[in-house]
C-alpha cells in the first residue's frame, strides 16, 4: 500500500510539473530492448501472480538518448496496464528499429476498448472503465503522453472492446 501511495504522489507530482512547464528530462544513452528485458524481469512475479503468459520479441541493442527514469515510467505503466486490463490472456511486448526511430508495442488480449475511449484514455483523469470496474486515477496514460512527446516521439493505441489493445511508442533515434 505504501508502493501505491507513493506512486500516487508521484503521479500528482508529474502532473504538476507538466502544467507547470517545469517537467524535464535527464538525457542519456539507453537500450531499450535491455530495458524492456530489465523491466520484465521485476514484473516476473506479478505474471506468476496472474498467471499470465508474456512473449518477448527484442530487437538486440536499440541504442537512442532518451531519459532512462522516465522512459522506464511509460514501459512500466503500458505493462501493469496489460496485466489489469489483459484477462489474465498472453501479452505481447516488442521492440524494434528503423534507421531514424525506435518502436516498442504492448499488445494486450483483453477487455480492449471503443474508439471513443481511445480518443480520450490519453486525457488527464480520463480512463477507458469505471473506477468500479479498475483502479486507477487516469493518470498512467496522460503522464505516459507528456513524456514521451517531450522525447520528439509519439504513443498510439489501436484496440477493439473483447479483442485487445496494441500500444505502440515511436521514439527518435536522433
Amino acid at each position: 500500500q505504501v508502493d501505491r501511495f507513493a506512486m500516487l504522489i508521484e503521479r500528482l507530482l508529474d502532473v504538476s510539473r507538466i502544467a507547470s512547464g517545469q517537467f524535464k528530462l535527464n538525457i542519456e544513452a539507453v537500450d531499450l530492448s535491455s530495458m524492456v528485458s530489465n523491466i520484465m524481469q521485476r514484473f516476473q512475479e506479478e505474471f506468476t501472480i496472474s498467471k499470465c503468459s508474456h512473449e518477448l520479441n527484442l530487437k538486440q541493442q536499440i541504442i537512442g538518448h532518451w531519459d532512462r527514469l522516465r522512459l522506464e515510467q511509460v514501459i512500466i505503466n503500458l505493462i501493469d496496464n496489460a496485466l489489469k486490463y489483459g484477462k489474465c490472456k498472453p501479452i505481447k511486448i516488442s521492440t524494434w528499429n528503423t534507421e531514424n526511430s525506435a518502436y516498442l508495442t504492448v499488445e494486450d488480449h483483453g477487455i480492449g476498448m471503443t474508439t471513443e475511449e481511445q480518443n480520450r484514455i490519453f486525457m488527464r483523469f480520463e480512463r477507458a472503465v469505471t473506477s468500479k470496474e479498475f483502479s486507477g486515477l487516469g493518470l498512467g496514460l496522460y503522464i505516459s503522453r507528456q513524456i514521451i512527446t517531450a522525447h520528439g516521439g509519439s504513443i498510439t493505441v489501436k484496440s477493439q472492446p473483447e479483442v485487445g489493445s496494441v500500444f505502440t511508442i515511436e521514439l527518435p533515434l536522433n
